[in-house]
């Protein structure tokens, strides 16, 4: 928390540019009005992460031509002193002026990354790669005005100063980084639900279709809406790239903003992959923008921010854009038993699973997920993957114990009612004893097995709570080499090898260029299916270049141990088992045959 100021509050006013943007340079400005004539110095510190991606960036390192000066006019005379203390702080020295001013333009090229990017076409912007704060001040109100390029507009989720183009007002900084700014000739639609506005901002061509896009995001809304009772925010805007490799998103406290494939909506799947994507995102606006775990609220911007409970924010919202699908018929109960196989060989076919916890992989996330080392399917675990399996398990869980009159449903809106966004974060106990209190009793075995540890997750067991038999089966036919492999110039190059696999057992590393199998050469695509030549037991011999030097290995082929997985009804369901179902699955329990 923050001091209350002794002193007339000072004013806050950012200004973005864009005048050359060919160059790729944001040109920011910022001013401090009416500051204490006690502030002998004054530190402007740039984030080194975003919210909702959690791993240190390097926005510091994009920083130009940083300048101080008393007043707004940027007159040598006027020239203020500054120093850095460290890649992300800037100390500028105020010699007691009441008005002072510092400016910097920012190298943005990285569209992909949802930070910062700036070229002939458009401008995208996360405030926290791009706008400095000082943290004394960091929860006053503040204005922003940007100026777009030629006929450029913006698209965002401030909300506007009235009367005045292109200025924004927002109540601290903390608000102003999670409100990403599109800036361009992007397409604006607009849609109503439960009487608020929601726009859809769409940057780059493709073959969607607008109104099958509204139709989806309406529903959408309205779904993540029936399931919390409220929606957060007085207007909500999703922001999109349409971009041929385009994928992903951030979520934000009022928008989120998405990649789709320009031209993938020729067929349905097209539009499930972008409902899918909204679905997750915006659901986030309660679980992680309104609902957050102790570690990362609030946020500390200069540093790591450390929880245990991602799997929370990430697996579980997860888990609900699934089942969250399925309410909103857009996968049938069929569809559903698929996605439950699915999930259960995406499970099993991790070695890191019997390594690490999804506590130590939420914890871990800044260390350890977003480094793609070499050897991470075999020590590490998915937090968004296994946290939303986990919470798979709970919600069934909870529903057996109390006879399906309580769920996950219940657990996840008395969290967010207790802690509201105004108050501290939740903790892993917090979250535990609401599950408890909701689910009938401790739930500490399940939490030590599964959320603290590393057991098998038990999936036949918790599924047949729901009338759902679970048959996992070791494939008989075909074989495993136990590695995953990038194609460069019609070459294969090992890019990670499973621990216990043939290719771990006889010595393969990660980068060597496989050239032959027992004698004959193999490109990238023939890989495949030159193995399927052979059967579990067959010896072969792998030629390879590592380092620039000819070698040869001797293979021991084995089957798959993956195993094949089918989710099925029971053939006899307890009036129990069709009472979980139904609530569940959102159906009745014949709706599942067909």
């Amino acid at each position: 928390m923050h001091a209350p100021l002794a002193f007339a509050t000072p004013k806050i006013h950012y200004e973005l540019g864009m005048s050359q943007p060919h160059t790729h340079l944001f040109e920011v400005k910022i001013t401090f009005a009416d500051l204490d004539k006690a502030d002998a110095q004054l530190d402007f510190i740039l984030p080194v992460w975003r919210s909702g991606r959690y791993v240190i960036f390097d926005f510091a390192g994009g920083v130009q031509e940083f300048a101080a000066v008393r007043g707004e006019a940027a007159e040598s005379a006027n020239q203020l002193a500054w120093s850095k203390l460290d890649k992300s702080t800037w100390r500028v020295q105020t010699a007691g002026n009441r008005t002072v001013s510092v400016s910097y333009k920012v190298y943005a090229n990285e569209f992909h990354q949802r930070t910062r990017g700036l070229n002939d076409q458009h401008g995208y912007a996360n405030g926290s790669a791009l706008f400095m704060y000082a943290e004394k001040y960091r929860k006053l109100p503040l204005t922003l005005r940007v100026l777009p390029y030629g006929d450029w507009h913006v698209s965002t989720g401030l909300d506007r100063v009235p009367n005045q183009a292109h200025r924004f007002h927002a109540p601290d900084y903390d608000y102003l980084v999670d409100c990403p700014l599109e800036i361009g000739n992007q397409k604006d639609f607009e849609f109503e639900v439960q009487g608020k506005k929601h726009y859809l901002s769409i940057f780059g061509p493709g073959n969607w279709e607008s109104d099958k896009l509204l139709e989806r995001l309406r529903k959408v809304v309205q779904t993540c809406y029936d399931f919390w009772g409220v929606l957060p925010y007085e207007h909500y805007t999703f922001l999109v790239h349409s971009r041929p490799s385009g994928g992903g998103g951030t979520e934000h406290i009022n928008s989120t903003i998405m990649g789709i494939n320009s031209f993938a909506f020729s067929k349905d799947a097209g539009y499930e992959g972008f409902t899918g994507l909204a679905m997750h995102e915006f659901f986030h606006t309660w679980n992680v923008k309104q609902l957050r775990p102790a570690g990362i609220h609030p946020f500390d911007y200069t540093r790591e921010n450390y929880t245990p409970s991602l799997w929370i924010s990430e697996g579980t919202t997860d888990y609900y854009t699934m089942m969250l699908m399925r309410r909103a018929e857009y996968h049938t109960p069929g569809r559903m038993l698929t996605r439950l196989a699915e999930v259960i060989r995406n499970d099993r076919r991790q070695p890191g699973r019997k390594v690490q916890s999804v506590e130590e992989s939420s914890f871990d996330a800044w260390v350890k997920f977003w480094k793609d080392t070499k050897d991470s399917q075999n020590r590490e675990v998915d937090y968004y993957e296994k946290g939303s399996a986990v919470s798979l398990l709970l919600d069934l869980a909870i529903r057996q114990r109390t006879e399906n009159r309580a769920s996950l449903d219940e657990v996840m809106r008395a969290m967010y009612q207790r802690f509201p966004l105004s108050g501290p974060g939740f903790t892993p106990e917090d979250f535990e004893a609401v599950v408890a209190e909701i689910g009938g009793g401790s739930y500490r075995e399940f939490f030590d097995n599964y959320v603290r540890g590393t057991a098998e997750l038990d999936f036949a067991k918790y599924l047949g709570y729901a009338g759902l038999s679970v048959k996992e089966k070791l494939p008989t036919a075909g074989v495993s080499l136990g590695v995953t492999t990038r194609e460069q110039n019609g070459a294969a190059y090992v890019q990670s090898i499973f621990a216990g696999s043939p290719a771990y057992e006889a010595g393969l590393n990660n980068g060597d260029e496989i050239v032959a199998l027992d004698g004959y050469r193999v490109r990238a695509n023939q890989l495949d299916a030159r193995l399927a030549d052979y059967k579990p037991g067959d010896k072969i011999k792998l030629t390879l270049f590592r380092d620039e030097q000819l070698r040869e290995f001797e293979v021991t082929l084995q089957a798959s141990p993956v195993p094949e997985v089918s989710v099925q009804l029971v053939e006899q369901p307890t009036d129990l088992q069709k009472k979980i179902y139904a609530g569940w699955m959102a159906a009745p329990w014949p709706e599942a045959q067909k």
